[in-house]
């Protein structure tokens, strides 16, 4: 995160019951906070911060803006601890509660229960509710025996049982969710068979019905297993149910719980799954989604808007519109450009990659170029990084398309010794490297080609489901590119 601003980005940091304890927490402290608790409303307010405004705000209130905002941030902090003591404070009166159950003093206990149980909601400490309700029930059990207490003992019961199914159901389903990352990482990375463990897991009962999960991210955890499992087996039409269901959780019960990131990854991840089943319409009605998803957080604003371009960029790719295509185009470049220093390097550059694709189909080579020299140079220390690959690849076929007969070789020689030495090298660059190093050399006029990219297009084929390709992903697709080359046409002027 870029902190341009230290109390601008500490409040918009806090949670809404950290700033609701903040306002109770400045009035505490008598008529010198009045103006910061009007300074910190008006900073939570902003979406940027602009500090002229502010000052013109408070003119007459605030004759040092500088001190003022020192002050603030000090008394943020000081309420930020006070708010986190205050769940060591709910556990230390648990314990006394129990202290005084335990000794027979009842009533004591119980007022205590009480101040505890207000605590707990006044400051959303969530994983101690299970306790407060299990001390009710000792309580009332060890009280004389009478009909009410029978029936409040029925009532903490089965609110004790309930936070603790939540809990428990949640953390269940973490678990399978980490297990399937897991068997998933050691299958792509270390090349060990885990399809049959991930098949086990997959029948696990809890990922049967999507009633065994009883909370909210309980059920978002067992559509994101589901949807996941679709993307490891390559059953697409299985990621689209899964994300579409997932999706749907969020927009029915999801107001509470989630964070516009989260919303943001949901509403990406099923696009993804449609535009695989080439479901457009739905695509880009869910894409307009993107425009309600409402945060101050400047970083996480712009990754939000730059893949709205990109997920445009895709559409009118899908529909060949090249002017608009080139217009977005445009466009992302510039956001890219003026926003880079808010993003992590890693995205900058994943970016980077998808804008050489782009730039690759409106047949501007040098912009391609630009953008892969960038990653290349910047990810040199990261062979095995696959932005790194995907980078190496692409710039073969940029220099192809201009015509740089004698330098491509040595380029190929040069990238399958930086790729061998990561001990990885995926079938799809076999092929392409086999082509532009063996193949292509032996070709005496380029009027000769055809029968040779044929053959190319042919071996990507028969490659193209195994599970470490990646010919799927990305906006510049290999085969679509071989088969523009053939029919001596433009990429846009060729369907898939």
């Amino acid at each position: 995160m870029n902190e341009k601003e230290p109390i601008f980005d500490l409040i918009q940091s806090m949670s809404k019951a950290e700033k609701r304890y903040f306002k109770l927490f400045a009035k505490m402290q008598g008529k010198v906070s009045d103006y910061y608790l009007d300074l910190f409303d008006a900073i939570n307010k902003q979406s940027e911060y602009d500090e002229n405004i502010l000052q013109r705000k408070f003119r007459k209130e605030i004759k040092q803006f500088s001190v003022a905002k020192h002050r603030l941030y000090l008394m943020v902090l000081k309420s930020l601890r006070f708010f986190l003591d205050n769940e060591h404070e709910v556990d230390n009166m648990l314990r006394e509660a129990q202290i005084l159950l335990n000794r027979r003093l009842i009533t004591q206990a119980e007022r205590l229960a009480e101040k505890c149980e207000v605590k707990i909601e006044e400051y959303d400490v969530y994983e101690r509710k299970y306790a407060i309700n299990t001390l009710k029930v000792r309580i009332e059990r060890i009280k004389t025996p009478h009909p009410k207490y029978g029936e409040a003992i029925e009532q903490y019961s089965k609110a004790a049982i309930e936070g603790l199914e939540a809990v428990e159901s949640d953390v269940r389903y973490i678990a399978l969710f980490s297990k399937l990352v897991y068997l998933n990482y050691i299958s792509s990375i270390h090349h060990k068979d885990t399809a049959q463990q991930i098949k086990e897991l997959i029948e696990d009962p809890l990922l049967q019905d999507v009633q065994h999960a009883k909370t909210f991210h309980a059920k978002d955890h067992f559509y994101f297993i589901h949807s996941f499992y679709g993307v490891i087996t390559r059953n697409y039409p299985y990621v689209y149910e899964y994300t579409k269901k997932r999706m749907h959780l969020l927009d029915q019960e999801g107001q509470n719980f989630v964070n516009p990131e989260y919303c943001h990854t949901v509403y990406n991840n099923f696009i993804n799954a449609a535009y695989l089943l080439e479901k457009y319409d739905e695509c880009a009605l869910v894409l307009e989604k993107f425009k309600t998803i409402q945060t101050s957080h400047e970083p996480q604003k712009i990754r939000i808007e730059l893949n709205y371009y990109y997920w445009q960029l895709m559409l009118y790719l899908h529909g060949a519109n090249e002017a608009k295509l080139k217009k977005v185009l445009q466009a992302f470049k510039a956001q890219l450009k003026v926003h880079s220093m808010l993003l992590p390097l890693e995205q900058i550059y994943a970016y980077y990659v998808q804008l050489a694709g782009f730039s690759m189909i409106v047949a501007d080579y040098q912009g391609a170029l630009f953008f892969l020299e960038e990653v290349k140079k910047r990810l040199k220390q990261s062979k095995g990084n696959y932005m790194y690959r995907r980078a190496c690849i692409l710039e073969l076929l940029v220099h192809f398309e201009l015509g740089n007969d004698l330098l491509l070789p040595y380029k190929a020689r040069s990238v399958y010794r930086e790729l061998y030495k990561t001990n990885v090298l995926y079938e799809y660059e076999k092929v392409v490297l086999q082509f532009i190093r063996n193949d292509f050399p032996k070709i005496i006029d380029r009027k000769d080609l055809k029968d040779l990219l044929q053959k190319w297009l042919d071996a990507l084929s028969a490659i193209e489901d195994g599970p470490q390709e990646r010919l799927i992903y990305d906006s510049f697709s290999l085969k679509r590119w071989l088969a523009a080359r053939i029919k001596e046409k433009r990429y846009l002027e060729v369907l898939e």
